[in-house]
């Protein structure tokens, strides 16, 4: 999982326009979205700090008719060092995730916390359920807690294994809906970037992510401005920008072998320098930076258990 500290309230349009259950509106859980802004310490992005790529996002955006998004940020701003690299984790304590907010309160009330944990069965008792996990700090030994609640919140991807593993593999949740994995959507997310702007971008100096631009309509969706260290836009922008025909050609081969292509090139060093060659599209970094779509994607994606983990089979067009 990838978090850049930007975070932002969907507006109410957005819950008329995907059909979701009648409980389920901005009114009902604008509570939760004010307990979450108090929790993470929510601040927009305080004014002066002059960065080039979000006065270019913005100027760009109000040209085409989009609007300006203002996220919260959950970014301690005075130890911020505006480096960008918040998607990969701060190095100067600036980002205000997990460990400083939900994690470090539990903690404080007496919560123990085990990192290295990888539960794979849940099973039910009179009094509560016994949590069978595997201690991956020795070497997989296998151990047992009881507890009187336990809450899932593994992601859809993890949540979803492992309820099916227990209902389907081990038996000990039978009792585990049948909808289960079933109306699977990704974020609908697209990954882009821009290549050669006639304005320096700078990308490297700021927040991970500089700029939001949300377009309304049938098919709306909101875009964000990707930035992040000087060395990794380099990377980006020497990759260029493929044509269309080039990418069906290849990315259908890519992606099945994706899971063992990307430990090999980072292994190797390959995505840490630009390529040697020139390709097409590419451009000096401090005129390239990311742009990261969410819009939406239809839910009909199913998750099937497999030996190996979990397939999904997803028609997300």
């Amino acid at each position: 999982l990838v978090y850049s500290n930007i975070n932002i309230k969907p507006d109410k349009d957005l819950f008329a326009r995907i059909n979701w259950p009648s409980s389920l509106s901005l009114a009902a859980l604008d509570p939760f979205y004010q307990r979450v802004e108090s929790e993470l310490s929510l601040q927009a992005m305080p004014e002066g700090l002059g960065l080039t790529s979000s006065k270019v996002m913005h100027k760009a955006g109000r040209e085409v008719g989009a609007n300006i998004i203002t996220p919260g940020f959950s970014v301690d701003w005075d130890t911020c060092k505006l480096c960008a690299e918040c998607g990969q984790g701060c190095n100067y304590g600036a980002k205000l995730s997990m460990d400083k907010t939900y994690l470090k309160k539990a903690q404080e009330k007496g919560a123990t916390i085990r990192s290295g944990a990888w539960v794979y069965v849940v099973e039910p008792t009179f009094s509560g359920y016994y949590v069978h996990f595997r201690d991956l700090k020795k070497n997989g030994q296998k151990v047992q807690i009881k507890t009187r609640v336990v809450v899932l919140a593994a992601g859809a991807l993890g949540t979803n294994e492992l309820l099916l593993r227990n209902r389907d593999i081990y038996d000990t949740l039978p009792a585990v809906s049948a909808t289960l994995g079933k109306g699977f959507s990704a974020n609908g997310d697209f990954i882009g970037s821009i290549q050669n702007c006639s304005a320096t971008m700078e990308a490297w100096r700021g927040t991970n992510v500089s700029a939001v631009l949300g377009f309304s309509g049938k098919n709306a969706f909101t875009v964000a401005a990707q930035g992040g260290n000087q060395s990794s836009m380099e990377v980006i922008a020497a990759m260029g920008q493929m044509t269309g025909k080039i990418l069906q050609f290849f990315g259908p081969v890519v992606w099945r072998h994706l899971s063992s292509i990307l430990p090999w090139m980072m292994a190797k060093g390959a995505l840490s320098q630009p390529v040697p060659i020139t390709l097409q599209g590419a451009g000096p970094a401090d005129r390239c930076i990311s742009l990261f779509a969410s819009g939406q994607d239809n839910a009909n994606g199913v998750i099937r258990l497999k030996s190996s983990g979990i397939d999904i089979t997803w028609d997300f067009a």
